[in-house]
């Protein structure tokens, strides 16, 4: 697995679920940021999972606490703490631009 995945959004939608190694050895460790580019407008959130399959259609999605968005026009980043399966970045209204997450996991290897 790459040391960075991303996904990239230019609509009002779901990106495809980057999915969490939960076999590293120093925790998960998850950082992630949100690169807004091509004159952006929009709304979007970012979101996580417990469910063992992130990709599964009946995956629960939960909504980061600590960070809300509202016609963003800004960068952003935030990070996980606590386990989760997958991460995803969703939309919510969309007039223009692209939204780009990159996600980071660091700290020990694979077991």
């Amino acid at each position: 697995m790459s040391a960075v995945q991303s996904q990239a959004v230019s609509s009002q939608t779901t990106s495809t679920v980057i999915v969490i190694d939960l076999t590293r050895e120093a925790g998960i460790n998850v950082g992630w940021g949100i690169e807004l580019t091509d004159t952006p407008s929009m709304t979007y959130k970012v979101q996580h999972t417990f469910l063992e399959d992130p990709t599964d259609a009946a995956a629960v999605w939960f909504d980061h606490v600590a960070f809300a968005s509202a016609n963003d026009t800004v960068n952003s980043d935030g990070n996980y703490g606590f386990g989760v399966t997958g991460i995803r970045l969703n939309v919510v209204t969309w007039v223009s631009g692209t939204a780009t997450i990159r996600v980071v996991q660091a700290g020990g290897r694979s077991r």
